[in-house]
């Protein structure tokens, strides 16, 4: 292959590719599959949050990313909604009524 086309296919591709990320930006929307087991246990689990799959899904997706980001979480939480936020408090809040109950029950079989 020439390198003048080479180019020209090279270019291309980054014109596309740049039109596919300007697309997805003003969608704000990724759809993803996922295999019927890994399906059943995140319904499961939102099922269990009492939340929605997609505020899930979205949550995890934003705490992965700023995390792989280094962003702080003053920001995380200014590009989430109440809904989320009061999810992850809810979710915190889980966690540590079961650390509680835990550590009062082995202080009562202690005693």
């Amino acid at each position: 292959m020439s390198r003048d086309r080479e180019k020209k296919l090279t270019e291309r591709a980054l014109k596309t590719r740049a039109a596919a990320h300007e697309r997805i930006v003003k969608d704000a929307t990724i759809q993803f599959r996922l295999d019927a087991n890994n399906m059943g246990k995140i319904l499961r689990l939102a099922d269990d949050k009492k939340m929605g799959v997609g505020v899930l899904a979205r949550m995890w997706v934003i705490e992965r990313l700023n995390k792989e980001l280094g962003i702080i979480n003053q920001e995380v939480l200014a590009n989430q909604s109440l809904s989320e936020r009061l999810a992850q408090l809810q979710i915190q809040i889980d966690s540590l009524s079961k650390i509680i109950q835990s550590s009062s029950s082995k202080r009562a079989k202690a005693s």
